[in-house]
């Protein structure tokens, strides 16, 4: 079975976007934990772009709730945009 999931990263100045496509569920939070820890090295700030997910999982939301701590601090707060922010952003993140 493939995989239903994509992340297309975009390195603008000193900010990532990260467009997420697809279904969002446990391995996807983990698949973006990861894209965000090997990103926030550089990157002041990350945006992610739900406009092209198809279904957001409660477990996956719940991953990346409990495993947010673990970012570098520089990239923090997270800004979600799209139909799906409201819905995947964890506790303290930004809905733009």
């Amino acid at each position: 079975m493939g995989s239903t999931f994509h992340i297309h990263v975009h390195p603008s100045s000193d900010s990532v976007h990260l467009r997420l496509e697809g279904d969002f569920n446990r391995l996807s939070a983990y698949e973006l934990l990861d894209a965000l820890k090997k990103n926030c090295r550089w990157a002041k700030r990350a945006f992610i772009h739900t406009n092209n997910l198809r279904s957001v999982n409660p477990s996956g939301r719940a991953v990346l709730e409990t495993n947010i701590g673990a970012l570098d601090a520089r990239c923090l707060p997270l800004f979600f945009t799209g139909v799906y922010a409201d819905r995947l952003a964890p506790g303290k993140s930004v809905l733009v």
